[in-house]
């Protein structure tokens, strides 16, 4: 077999098999063109195709890698190449390839998405950005750039801006609870907490016991200061997670906020069983002051300090307890 025509042949059976997920037979395929033509560039994408679709990202890799030292700039194996690299979590190497290896051209989103991606988590926002704005002008309504620019915003600490692109997504998806959750956590970082609230009880009425959603509910009545409403958010999310040492010590906030101490420190102690805690010393330290045990106060957040030494709220409770062992 080495005519041009049964090679052709071959490329088009060994596609269709591909498309139609029968791997082997593909395989077979493509490698009879490669016994007869070792640097065909079908035969050789076909083939980091099926490694790609078994999971195989190091095969695939390789396969790609063998068709471009013989077809550099061949996209089919570029954009094969990255969507292992994305899969394995390579983002380096996806910069790379977009920057020294990708021609000009009109790419599709699919891959746009994965070099966008790559460049967010690797923190290049500007360059993230063009890309994800490339691909809302293709598409406007593309929720994984509208995602993608809404977490770049995010962990960029703009969370306004960051709202504006999960609340596009929302319009389009109005019962997505991971957008509600994710709206609901930028309000509490922007300490609108009545908003935030909004966000979370709208995301409990579709999932009543989702984890982030009852987390968040708490946090926001934390924030307003309705303690009441959240040591009873606190203590649902507690039965969903009840080993959750950061949980435990937010219940013991909620109960001494609501002057029931007795609960408050047995709270704390179980959440400083798995290790130390500094927020627990921390309450256990307010309670003692509270109830006039300033020496013991003093010997928690020494304690804390140990662990965390500019600690700011340990140093100033330290300086609140100093004061009133001196001043009696």
């Amino acid at each position: 077999m080495s005519t041009k025509h049964q090679i052709v042949h071959l490329s088009k059976k060994g596609y269709k098999y591909l498309s139609e997920k029968n791997l082997d037979q593909a395989e077979e395929c493509f490698l009879e063109i490669l016994s007869a033509e070792p640097s065909n560039s079908y035969a050789l994408v076909g083939m980091g195709e099926i490694k790609k679709e078994k999971e195989d990202f190091s095969g695939a890799a390789e396969a790609y890698l063998t068709c471009l030292r013989h077809h550099a700039g061949n996209t089919f194996a570029l954009g094969g190449l990255v969507a292992c690299y994305a899969r394995t979590g390579a983002s380096d190497k996806i910069i790379d390839l977009w920057e020294n290896s990708f021609p000009p051209g009109d790419y599709r989103v699919s891959l746009l998405l994965k070099v966008a991606d790559s460049y967010r988590k690797k923190g290049g926002f500007d360059k993230a950005k063009e890309l994800y704005m490339l691909i809302l002008k293709k598409d406007k309504r593309n929720v994984f750039a509208l995602n993608g620019l809404a977490n770049l915003y995010y962990d960029s600490n703009r969370f306004e801006e960051a709202m504006g692109f999960w609340e596009q997504q929302l319009e389009l998806d109005p019962e997505n609870i991971r957008i509600l959750t994710s709206l609901g956590n930028c309000c509490r970082k922007i300490l609108d907490f009545q908003q935030g609230l909004n966000y979370y009880t709208k995301a409990r009425s579709i999932e009543a016991d989702n984890f982030y959603t009852l987390y968040g509910i708490a946090d926001c009545y934390r924030g307003l200061r309705d303690f009441e409403k959240s040591l009873s958010a606190w203590q649902k999310v507690l039965e969903l997670d009840p080993a959750n040492s950061i949980i435990i010590t937010r219940t013991a906030d909620a109960y001494r906020n609501t002057g029931d101490y007795e609960k408050a420190e047995s709270c704390y102690h179980q959440a400083l069983e798995s290790g130390t805690d500094i927020y627990a010393l921390l309450g256990l330290a307010v309670i003692r002051k509270n109830t006039g045990k300033t020496p013991e106060a003093v010997a928690l957040l020494k304690r804390a300090l140990e662990e965390e030494p500019s600690h700011q709220r340990a140093l100033l409770l330290m300086e609140e307890c100093e004061y009133l062992l001196k001043n009696g």
